[in-house]
C-alpha cells in the first residue's frame, strides 16, 4: 500500500482546465452561509439544515448526471476513477489506495483540505452537508450500478475516510433475474388450474339457467332423472310392473269371448 501525496496541477481554470472541486466548494460555501444563518435564526438549526441537506442532494445527483453524459464511452469504474483529480486538484486530498479494478475502487482519505476549509469558514457544523454527503448522491446520478459504502470521515471526526466503491456485479443481477422468473414459471400451473375450474363452473351454471333451472351436482342430476319418469310404460320397466287396474281388463278381455261368437242368436240378431 503506498501513500499517495496529491501536489498542485499546473494551470487553473483561467488556462481552459476544470476549475478544481475545492475551489468550487469554497465558492458555494461563501453564498450558502449568510443563508443558512437566516435560515437558523428564522426556523431554528434542524429545519436550516434539513434544507440545506435537501438543496445539496438535488444539485449532487443532477452533478453526477451530467458527468455521466459527457463520457464518451459510458460510465464504468475506470471512467469514475478518471474524475477523481478534480477532487484532488489544488493539493486537497491524500489518499492511499487499498484496491482499483474494474469492479472496486478502495481507497482511504488521511488529510482532507475540505474539512480544513469549513472549519475555517465557520462551518464545521454543516460540513458534511455541504461535501461529504454529496459522494454517495453524486455516485448514484453517475452511474447507479455503483455503489458507495463509508463507516467514517474525517469530517466528523474520523480517524480517516473509508471509501469503498464496488460495481454490482452483472452474474448475480442475472442469477436474481433467473430465480424470479423460475418462481414465476412455478405459479403458473396452479393459476391455469384455477382458471379451468372457474370456466368449468362458469359452463355448467350457464347451461343451467338455459334449461330454466339451477346448476346441480352429478348425483343430483340422477336423482332428478330418475323422479321424472312416467308412472307406467316407461321405458326399461320390468315385465308384470304395469299397474293392477290395467292387468284386470286385459283378464276380463281374455276370459270373454267376442260378441256373437257363442253367444244367444236372438240378441245377435237384435243387436244387428
Amino acid at each position: 500500500m503506498t501513500i499517495i501525496p496529491i501536489h498542485p496541477a499546473a494551470g487553473g481554470a483561467a488556462d481552459g482546465e476544470p476549475l478544481g472541486i475545492l475551489a468550487r466548494r469554497r465558492i458555494e460555501a461563501e453564498i450558502i452561509k449568510p443563508i443558512y444563518e437566516i435560515m437558523k435564526r428564522e426556523f431554528g438549526v434542524e429545519r436550516a439544515q434539513a434544507v440545506i441537506a435537501e438543496a445539496v442532494r438535488g444539485a449532487a445527483l443532477d452533478a453526477g448526471r451530467t458527468f455521466a453524459a459527457k463520457e464518451p464511452g459510458g460510465t464504468s469504474i475506470a471512467s469514475f476513477v478518471a474524475l477523481q483529480v478534480l477532487w484532488e486538484k489544488d493539493d486537497a486530498l491524500d489518499i492511499e489506495v487499498r484496491r482499483a479494478d474494474d469492479t472496486h475502487y478502495d481507497y482511504d482519505v488521511r488529510r482532507c483540505a475540505y474539512a480544513q476549509m469549513y472549519r475555517e469558514m465557520g462551518l464545521a457544523e454543516i460540513g458534511h452537508l455541504l461535501s461529504c454527503a454529496r459522494d454517495s448522491v453524486f455516485i448514484e446520478g453517475y452511474d447507479p450500478r455503483i455503489e458507495l459504502t463509508r463507516t467514517r470521515t474525517l469530517m466528523q471526526g474520523g480517524t480517516h475516510c473509508d471509501f469503498r466503491y464496488r460495481l454490482a456485479e452483472p452474474a448475480r443481477r442475472g442469477a436474481d433475474e433467473r430465480a424470479g422468473g423460475a418462481e414465476d414459471a412455478g405459479r403458473a400451473p396452479d393459476a391455469t388450474a384455477a382458471q379451468g375450474e372457474a370456466a368449468g363452473g362458469a359452463r355448467e351454471t350457464q347451461a343451467g339457467e338455459s334449461a330454466g333451472r339451477p346448476a346441480s351436482s352429478p348425483g343430483a342430476r340422477a336423482e332428478s332423472s330418475r323422479q321424472s319418469l312416467p308412472e307406467s310404460g316407461a321405458a326399461g320397466e320390468a315385465p308384470g310392473a304395469r299397474p293392477s287396474s290395467t292387468a284386470a281388463r286385459d283378464r276380463d278381455a281374455a276370459a270373454s269371448p267376442p260378441a256373437g261368437a257363442h253367444g244367444n242368436p236372438e240378441a245377435s240378431d237384435a243387436a244387428r
